[in-house]
């Protein structure tokens, strides 16, 4: 990552946190670490992806309406949804299933709805699913106060739906919410384009904050929680864990990197 870069932003930007004494910290902790809705072995991943430190960045209480951006198998919906199913609301907005094909992905989306409605428990009787790029939308305009994408913005590039993606995340937030992104991240001197680096599951932190911040939003807070030196952040973040696609899995190159390196970024939406 580009050092200098990091730096300005780091100095620029300070968190504050919240009061060890307020109730919404001791609701952060057990829907983290005291939550039977989380499947055997997710929390192994806690030291990679950090949730209760993310969900205090992002500024999240019982009461929120909260957005996850492409929940995929669920291990953050397992953590969010039971934070706010009695006080708040979980969206779950996934990309547009057209947008791939005829694929068993593409299928999985589009019950997205279904799994929810199945699962009173977990999720509460607020959460609704639907999906990016749908006229009119199932969620109400200035609705949310967080909206979450972990780990899946490269796809959006890669599918071509960047700016019509990130258009309805700004629209389903109220004004001043917050847009909370976890991305792995590029080099700032990765030698190919922003395409190149997309197929790697990558953005350069420079090139993401100007386009979301082309969109209506303003970075207003940067953490490395997620940040892994280890990475070189030149390779696949498939061939890491825990995907070691294509990798030899008795090697221990990729697997003692551990999880990709990741920038963690909040934004606030400017404007109505």
């Amino acid at each position: 990552m580009n050092k200098l870069f990091m730096t300005l932003v780091a100095t620029a930007l300070v968190c504050t946190p919240a009061s060890a004494g307020d109730k919404k910290q001791d609701a952060i902790s057990n829907a983290v670490h005291n939550n039977s809705f989380r499947a055997e072995g997710e929390s192994d991943r806690d030291q990679y992806r950090h949730p209760e430190a993310l969900l205090r960045f992002a500024g999240v209480t019982p009461t929120s309406t909260i957005i996850e951006v492409n929940p995929g198998g669920g291990w953050f919906s397992h953590i969010m949804a039971p934070l706010v199913k009695d006080k708040g609301q979980y969206v779950a907005l996934e990309g547009n299933p057209k947008r791939y094909g005829s694929s068993g992905y593409a299928e999985r989306l589009a019950v997205y709805d279904e799994k929810i409605k199945s699962n009173p428990a977990m999720y509460g009787k607020n959460a609704i699913a639907s999906w990016l790029e749908t006229t009119p939308s199932d969620v109400a305009a200035g609705s949310a106060d967080v909206a979450f994408a972990v780990r899946t913005l490269h796809n959006f590039a890669r599918r071509g739906y960047f700016d019509a993606g990130v258009a309805d995340i700004h629209a389903a937030l109220k004004a001043g919410g917050h847009f909370v992104v976890v991305q792995h991240r590029a080099s700032e001197d990765f030698a190919g384009d922003s395409a190149a680096a997309n197929e790697l599951g990558r953005f350069k932190q420079s090139d993401l904050v100007a386009k979301i911040e082309a969109a209506g939003f303003k970075l207003v807070a940067s953490d490395e929680m997620n940040a892994n030196a280890k990475d070189s952040e030149n390779v696949s973040v498939w061939s890491l864990p825990p995907s070691l696609r294509g990798a030899d899995k008795n090697d221990g190159k990729y697997k003692d990197t551990g999880e990709s390196d990741r920038m963690t970024l909040k934004f606030v939406k400017v404007g109505s």
